[in-house]
Order: C-alpha cells, then sequence, then structure tokens
C-alpha cells in the first residue's frame, strides 16, 4: 500500500511541512486550529493510505504537532546527526527551514533510518 509521506521541520511556534506527493510546502503555526486544518488536509490527501510524519528532534517543540496529528500519522524522528549526513551526502550547504522540510521528506522517502515515537511515553 502506498504511503503518504511528509517532512516536517519544527520550529519554535511553527512547522514548515514538505508533502511529497503534492510537492508543496506548508507553513502551520502551533496553535490548535491551524493543526487541526492541516490535519483534515492530509486525511483528505491520504485517502485512508498509512501518514508517515519524518521530524528533527525538537524536544518539547514538537509537542502540540504531536498531540494534533499523533493519531492519525505514525511520526518518525530523524537524528541531528543523521540529517546532517544526508544533506552533505546530497551536496547541500544551505540550512533553512523550507530546505530541511524537503530535506527530511526525502531522507524518510529513501528510507533513512528514525525512531517511531510512542507519544504516550514522549507525552510523559
Amino acid at each position: 500500500m502506498e504511503t503518504l509521506i511528509i517532512g516536517g521541520d519544527v520550529c519554535v511556534n511553527y512547522t514548515i511541512f514538505f508533502i511529497g506527493a503534492t510537492r508543496e510546502f506548508r507553513r502551520v503555526s502551533h496553535n490548535y486550529e491551524e493543526l487541526v486544518r492541516f490535519k483534515n488536509y492530509i486525511l483528505s490527501l491520504a485517502k485512508a493510505k498509512p501518514i508517515v510524519l519524518y521530524i528533527e528532534q525538537t524536544g518539547r517543540y514538537s509537542l502540540p504537532l504531536l498531540s494534533t496529528l499523533g493519531d492519525i500519522a505514525t511520526v518518525k524522528v530523524v537524528e541531528g546527526k543523521k540529517l546532517k549526513a544526508f544533506r552533505e551526502w546530497q551536496g547541500i550547504d544551505r540550512k533553512d527551514d523550507y530546505r530541511d522540510a524537503e530535506l527530511l521528506y526525502f531522507y524518510g522517502a529513501l528510507g533513512g533510518d528514525a525512531h517511531t515515537i510512542d507519544f504516550q511515553a514522549y507525552e510523559v
């Protein structure tokens, strides 16, 4: 079964998402209403396909994102060193939120190693 893969660069108050299926970026604020709108949008794109979201470890900044999307998506955390090595392997020297979201998508789409978040344990 096909999977909807999304890369997400988590910042303090927002996340930049890169949605592989549509090749689009979305800047989503961490307020509940905006996260729910985004959740509904990706559910409509997925059409019952599994959703996998790749993010870089950001500690507590990702909590609003996880509490809203954790029930519909498998969230995988990519270690910063692995993402940096992938960036270098791709020959990318520029680092910004949009580039990182896209890079996280490609890292996941190519089967890069990442840890699945157990949201209940993460929340504690």
